[in-house]
């Protein structure tokens, strides 16, 4: 709470603009239907997947061929002093967050398959910097689209800066506190 608090005053500096008004309209409460919530509920599945697969399929190939040909190798050790140093993790965690930022569940997911070389607290710190770090492309290209490249650049960057020094913040404290998390 206090975090986004904090975030929002510096974003609001950062980017002035106009405020939306928050009005929240309550619709009338009925009780749904089993039908039509079951034909909404596999309708909006079936356009999520038919929209989110290409991107998965791409971003997939992408990363395959990225690791094929040496990059995420390199990645990883461009980002070793940041990853490493100041966050405190494996430098594996670097393809943790390659895939956070293709897609969350998708990090999440391989956060689970790795987690075995993975401390409690590197686990906690890769978690923290997961949940900061930028949406997912999808969210990424509206960003663009929304609010023009540089808007959108800056607050990516503000927001990947925000990300990296909590997750440091948190690492840095449970190392000094000798917080395990056992």
């Amino acid at each position: 709470g206090l975090q986004m608090l904090v975030v929002g005053a510096v974003a609001a500096r950062l980017f002035p603009g106009q405020s939306g008004d928050f009005i929240m309209e309550l619709p009338p409460i009925r009780l749904p239907r089993a039908r039509q919530v079951a034909r909404v509920a596999w309708s909006q599945t079936w356009r999520f997947v038919a929209e989110a697969l290409p991107y998965f399929a791409a971003a997939a190939l992408a990363l395959f061929f990225f690791d094929r040909l040496g990059g995420l190798d390199a990645l990883q050790a461009a980002a070793h002093p940041i990853v490493h140093g100041l966050l405190g993790l494996p430098d594996e965690a670097v393809q943790v967050f390659i895939k956070t930022l293709i897609r969350r569940e998708a990090g999440a997911t391989e956060l689970s398959h790795m987690q075995g070389g993975f401390s409690n607290v590197q686990l906690v710190v890769t978690m923290l910097v997961m949940t900061f770090l930028s949406p997912c492309v999808n969210a990424v290209m509206v960003l663009f689209k929304e609010r023009g490249a540089k808007v959108a650049a800056l607050l990516l960057t503000f927001v990947t800066v925000w990300a990296v020094l909590a997750g440091a913040a948190a690492s840095i404290l449970c190392r000094w506190l000798g917080v395990t998390f056992e």
